[in-house]
Parts: C-alpha cells; sequence; structure tokens
C-alpha cells in the first residue's frame, strides 16, 4: 500500500484508526525499502571483496570497508550500514532471509537475531523467534535470542557428552603366542579415573612430583630402580586394582554410571 504525503496540519486531522493504520502501513513500507537495500548493499559487499585489493569497488572508491562505503552513500550510522550488509549477505533460502524479503521481519529485528543466535542455529529456534518479533522490542528480541543460544549449547554440552559416553569400549582378545590383548577406548568420566590412577602408579618413572614423607620417597627410589618398563608398571598396576576390586563383589548403581556404589 503506497501512504500519502504527511504533514503535521495532514496528520493532526486522522482520526486515532488512521493514525495507528498510517504508522503501520508506513513501517511495512519500510521494511520492504530496507529489504531490497539490504541486497543492494550485500552486492556492494561483494564487488568490496578482499581478494580484489585496490580493486574492489570500495577501495577505488577510497572507502576503506564496503560498510564505510554503504554508510557514506546512505547517510547511515556505522552499525545500520554493517546491519545492512550482514542481513544482505542472508541466504534468502534461509528462515530469517524469507522473513525479510517477505517484509515480516525488520532488519533490526533480523540483524539481533543472526548476531545472538549464530549462523549454525537450528531453523526450528530462529523461526521461534521470528514469530517473537513482532511482540518483542529490538532489545528484548536480542536478549532472548542469546538465552535461546545459550540453551542450544547447554543441549549441544549434553549431546556431546553422551556421544562420548557411548563410544567408550574394553575388549578383549587372545594373539596367537599365548599373550591376551586389551583393547579400549575411555570417555572423559571414566578416563578421569584410569588415568589418576595410571599416573599414581607411574609418576616417579616420569619425572612426576617429589616427596617428602621418608616412606613415600622409599617407595618411589624403589619404583625407578625398578627393572620393568614403565608400561609393566603400568599394567601390573592395572591387574592389582582388578584383583582388588574383584575380591569384594560390588555392583554399579545403574547401568549408566562407571562407578561402583555401596547401596
Amino acid at each position: 500500500m503506497t501512504s500519502p504525503a504527511f504533514s503535521a496540519v495532514t496528520v493532526r486531522r486522522l482520526s486515532d484508526l488512521e493514525l495507528l493504520g498510517a504508522q503501520r502501513d508506513l513501517a511495512e513500507q519500510r521494511r520492504a525499502i530496507d529489504a531490497q537495500a539490504a541486497v543492494v548493499a550485500a552486492e556492494v559487499a561483494y564487488r568490496s571483496r578482499q581478494e580484489l585489493g585496490h580493486g574492489g569497488l570500495a577501495q577505488r572508491l577510497g572507502a576503506r570497508t564496503p560498510e564505510k562505503l554503504v554508510q557514506q552513500i546512505t547517510g547511515a550510522s556505522a552499525h545500520d550500514a554493517g546491519a545492512l550488509v550482514r542481513v544482505g549477505n542472508l541466504s534468502p533460502h534461509s528462515p530469517l532471509g524469507l522473513a525479510v524479503t517477505s517484509g515480516g521481519l525488520g532488519l533490526d529485528a533480523a540483524d539481533v537475531i543472526r548476531s545472538g543466535l549464530g549462523d549454525d542455529a537450528p531453523h526450528e529456534a530462529v523461526r521461534a523467534l521470528i514469530a517473537s518479533a513482532a511482540e518483542l522490542s529490538v532489545e528484548k528480541l536480542a536478549a532472548r535470542a542469546r538465552e535461546v543460544r545459550a540453551e542450544l549449547d547447554e543441549a549441544g554440552i549434553a549431546d556431546r557428552e553422551r556421544y562420548l559416553r557411548d563410544r567408550r569400549f574394553l575388549s578383549v582378545s587372545a594373539t596367537a603366542d599365548g599373550m591376551t590383548r586389551l583393547s579400549g577406548l575411555l570417555d572423559p568420566e571414566s578416563a578421569a579415573i584410569v588415568v589418576a590412577a595410571y599416573d599414581g602408579a607411574t609418576s616417579p618413572r616420569r619425572g612426576g612430583p617429589r616427596f617428602t614423607d621418608p616412606d613415600a620417597v622409599a617407595a618411589s627410589d624403589e619404583l625407578v630402580r625398578d627393572e620393568r618398563t614403565t608400561e609393566q608398571v603400568a599394567l601390573d598396576a592395572f591387574v592389582e586394582l582388578v584383583r582388588l576390586g574383584s575380591a569384594r563383589p560390588t555392583r554399579l548403581c545403574c547401568p549408566r554410571s562407571a562407578r561402583p556404589c555401596g547401596c
């Protein structure tokens, strides 16, 4: 819809309903114009891309960056010129790109959603924020975008921990010469227990902490003089731990726990 030209006089003649309708129409037109301006700004940025060097559009015209050139041409603030370039570079097929080009989402709202969520956010999260944009100020929308990003990051951490734990294994296989080979992969929680035991058994051999207690010093010196390799020391310590642990039956609190419990 094309709105008539307004002046202070004509605006005062409008009814409340007409006044609010005019404001909505102008906002809709502004979103449409901003969407087109963003596309043009993105093309300015493309023609000024870094690999073109001084042959790029911005530098040929004496502007250090395409954002600076857009700012000079439009008279916009540095922030608004940057937003034009950033939003213009959104994929036209992405939820944000579609919302902007359709005129349903303003430039500032799109920019704070993009910056708050990041470029790798799930489309469902982006669409939810787009739906909230009409009810929130840009400042509140930016805060909500950051909250959603934090929630996604927490979920990602939990998924990562679950992924690592699901990969843990221990296998035992006999070799042709009568030996037995252990092979395994530890998730971080299991590794914290096993590596601590390994360090405790072998640290004197590997330049670990020096002890002041006489008994600890004697034990450490004896281990250093031991003719076994460090790997053999580690294996013997592991076997001893298994022997001691199997002498008293324990059970796990739940299948997901790597730690025995006393219940």
